[in-house]
């Protein structure tokens, strides 16, 4: 029998480390790889990709006067899928900040402005823009003030509006309580890593539309995500070590010589995994990297 050696997981946590130093965030000497992954994920939630979106606007919105401009601006890059990088919290170049608003309702804030300063960022200016970002559409909830992150008034919008937006969350057999939970209950509930479900005036109840806190401050969806591929990765190494007798004849047949043993890497490119075989260059692709 051939000896096969591959650790992809080692290749995996490579790639990580590569992608957060491309976001300027490297993580530090002896990071371990599970924080690597939570590192990744974390930025992946919080960096919006790329991608046409429909901007939906609440019955009556109008934008600041001072912030039309840029707030068309903002539609236009939207609509048409530039990236909104510049217009996102500067706490994106730090991958291990966890924005509990985000995390708990699942809502972005936005910096509009016209000055973009050396970091590649907008110069802060005026209110925020709050908005919930799907993979298809932008829900604006409206401009509210810098540390507005457990105003109600910004949920009750996108129940108001676009309750079916928030269907898959909604909560039955639940009884209200009064009063609710005040914004400042929630933010030192957050801080302790608690989940405390959202309530609307009219008494509907939704668990975290953002996914949820764990006690360690973290999106339970960041944690889920890095389990998930984890899974992936050792999927991927089986799938190798079941194709390898096939694999064998066509690297033999490349190196037009018997091999003693194959060595693969795992590689991504275009979105795709690939295992490459050390000696011979021979590439298995083997799908595209889950999103």
């Amino acid at each position: 029998m051939n000896a096969l050696e591959l650790n992809f997981y080692a290749d995996w946590i490579e790639f990580l480390r590569h992608q957060l130093t491309e976001y300027g965030d490297p993580p530090k000497p002896g990071t371990s790889d599970e924080k690597v992954e939570f590192l990744y994920f974390n930025v992946v939630k919080r960096a919006i990709q790329p991608r046409p979106r429909r901007v939906n606007l609440p019955d009556g919105f109008k934008p600041p006067v001072d912030l039309e401009v840029d707030f068309e601006k903002f539609i236009a890059d939207a609509t048409a899928g530039v990236s909104l990088r510049p217009y996102l919290s500067r706490g994106l170049k730090d991958a291990d900040y966890n924005d509990s608003c985000l995390n708990d309702w699942g809502i972005h804030h936005f910096h509009l402005g016209s000055v973009v300063e050396s970091d590649g960022f907008f110069a802060r200016r005026g209110p925020l823009l709050f908005a919930r970002v799907t993979k298809e559409c932008i829900y604006v909830c409206g401009f509210f003030s810098h540390g507005a992150w457990a105003d109600y008034g910004v949920m009750e919008v996108l129940h108001t509006n676009w309750p079916t937006s928030l269907e898959l969350f909604k909560l039955t057999g639940m009884i209200p309580v009064s009063p609710r939970p005040s914004p400042e209950e929630l933010v030192q509930a957050r801080r302790a890593g608690l989940m405390v479900p959202l309530q609307m005036l009219d008494g509907t109840l939704y668990t975290s539309p953002g996914g949820g806190i764990t006690t360690a401050k973290l999106g339970l969806d960041v944690v889920s995500n890095a389990d998930r591929h984890h899974d992936w990765i050792r999927c991927l190494e089986n799938q190798v070590r079941d194709e390898l007798p096939k694999l064998k004849q066509q690297i033999e047949t490349t190196m037009n010589r018997k091999l003693r043993g194959f060595t693969f890497k795992l590689v991504f490119r275009d979105g795709l995994a690939f295992a490459i075989e050390h000696t011979s260059g021979v590439a298995l692709e083997l799908g595209p990297v889950p999103q």
